[in-house]
């Protein structure tokens, strides 16, 4: 196996032996650990190049142990391993790699357990790998595909992600890598970009693994690696009634609400993009709202926010204790009624709530609950709406049933101006792309589709995404639906077009290509 190599003086001085991490585990009459391998400390964007030695344990009469592998890994940081062994020794079968190489992807900390056998005895030996964060290491990324995720939507899809120059200095070379099963690999040098790179035309079904490789001109390296498995779904569903979603880019978590005719069918369900892992919420419901359709969530780092008819609740994450934030009977100001969507705005630290039967979007403070009017729209109810982070601009939608048009407006803290309008029904959710100025939605007709504000042009991203639901009465697609800024893609929940399965779906709003993450009924 090849793989690139920083320049030896360079390495030995970013890459160093910081003590003895030792700590043994298991007891042997036969082994001892003579030397236990300390603990390795490197910065970002340098190279490990690290074989595990043979006399880390010792036998009898000063001897080496007849194999010593890496047995596990906690918290893996991008390294990949070789020179796989495997055997049996007195019945006892073991294997293990014992080289750890390769470009850290981000700093943290591994922790890394070796094995030596002999006879039938085991001794193991623990050590941890530092990476240390690198102001002068550029970054790379891949967005899209995932380790996991179903992708046989398509045959032909775009790969792509994002990259970045330390400051001062500029980028000397990106390499995209596509191993595939059949045991050849393709590498395109990628130049003319900036801060994202994209491959079309790849069949993921053939693909075993996707690496991008940024080196800077200081010699500093980034990388990244998705080795998938294609077909695997996250292992919690999602089921009953997709009432929206809410994204935590920071921590790389998507939450889902669904709720049913009954209390104990209301759940949130928890994805991590980054781990592959998911769960269901674990939390103390508030029974203020018994059945009551919830409408919509949002998110800010501590909390997520829950809507009901006329009330909004704050689920702590720490705690995981649920309790009202705004109602009748907490907060003041005007009074919230169906409440259809819900966003939380971090640049003036608000929820904003659109109310369809008062004609108005509501700002909410987050601790106090107080209640204050923003928009008011005396012709049409509003459904769903977006901000502009930087302007403050609330961009909203109009609609009443699948049979009548909707309208999007944006408000800029005067006036709304009408952007632009479709007779395709109504908008349940809006999701804003701000780098681009671009709106993202799915319509009556369960299409998703952009909204370029910039260029005035309306562009079908795909077709017959989403079946139609029912809410409050409205025959609109009840959908969730976020772009994530990290990863300049979609993220969207919603019934599939029979209306009999539930879907999350990581979307490319460039190709259309999508991923199915988990599901449900």
């Amino acid at each position: 196996m090849t793989y690139l190599k920083l320049n030896s003086a360079l390495l030995a001085a970013s890459v160093a032996l910081v003590g003895c991490g030792a700590e043994s585990g298991g007891s042997s009459s036969r082994l001892t650990l003579a030397n236990p391998i300390a603990d390795i400390e490197l910065d970002r964007g340098n190279e490990l190049d690290y074989s595990i030695p043979s006399d880390v344990c010792t036998t009898p009469g000063g001897y080496s142990s007849a194999s010593t592998v890496i047995t596990d890994v906690s918290n893996n940081l991008g390294f990949q391993f070789n020179h796989y062994t495997t055997g049996t020794s007195n019945g006892v079968a073991y294997s293990g790699y014992r080289q750890i190489y390769g470009y850290p992807t981000e700093a943290g900390e591994v922790s890394v357990t070796v094995t030596c056998i002999d006879q039938g005895e085991r001794l193991t030996d623990e050590f941890t790998i530092t990476v240390l964060e690198n102001d002068e290491a550029p970054n790379a990324s891949i967005s899209f595909p995932f380790d996991f995720g179903d992708y046989s939507s398509s045959t032909s899809m775009d790969v792509f992600g994002n990259f970045s120059a330390p400051v001062g200095e500029s980028i000397r070379s990106l390499e995209v890598k596509i191993k595939y099963k059949a045991g050849y690999s393709t590498v395109s040098d990628i130049s003319g970009v900036t801060d994202t790179w994209r491959r079309s035309g790849i069949s993921l079904d053939e693909v075993e693994s996707i690496s991008v490789t940024v080196t800077a001109e200081n010699d500093y390296v980034a990388y990244d690696e998705v080795i998938l498995n294609n077909g695997e779904l996250y292992s919690t569903s999602i089921d009953d009634y997709i009432s929206d979603i809410a994204v935590d880019e920071a921590t790389g978590d998507i939450y889902v609400h669904s709720d049913g005719d009954y209390v104990s069918q209301i759940a949130i369900k928890k994805f991590n993009l980054d781990s592959g892992e998911s769960e269901e919420l674990s939390y103390t419901a508030d029974t203020t709202y018994g059945t009551y359709v919830r409408s919509s969530i949002a998110i800010d780092t501590d909390n997520l926010y829950v809507s009901a008819s006329s009330g909004i609740t704050k689920i702590n994450l720490s705690n995981g204790i649920e309790t009202v934030l705004s109602d009748a009977n907490a907060g003041s100001g005007v009074a919230l009624d169906s409440t259809l969507d819900l966003i939380y705005s971090e640049s003036d630290d608000l929820l904003y709530a659109v109310q369809y039967s008062n004609h108005t979007i509501v700002s909410i403070d987050p601790d106090t609950g107080d209640r204050a009017v923003v928009v008011v729209d005396t012709d049409e109810q509003p459904m769903s709406m977006a901000i502009n982070e930087s302007t403050g601009s609330i961009y909203y939608s109009r609609g009443v049933n699948i049979t009548g048009d909707y309208i999007l407006y944006e408000y800029d803290g005067s006036s709304s101006t009408q952007l632009t309008y479709g007779d395709s029904g109504a908008v349940s959710d809006l999701a804003y792309d701000e780098s681009n100025n671009i709106l993202y939605y799915v319509d009556g007709a369960g299409d998703l589709t952009s909204y370029d504000i910039s260029a005035n042009a309306q562009t079908t991203v795909v077709a017959d995404l989403f079946a139609l639901e029912n809410l409050n009465g409205l025959t609109t697609p009840l959908i969730g639906l976020h772009y994530h800024s990290e990863r300049n893609l979609l993220i969207a929940a919603g019934k599939d077009t029979d209306g009999t399965t539930n879907l999350l779906l990581a979307i490319d709003p460039e190709s259309g290509n999508y991923a199915k993450l988990a599901e449900g009924n």
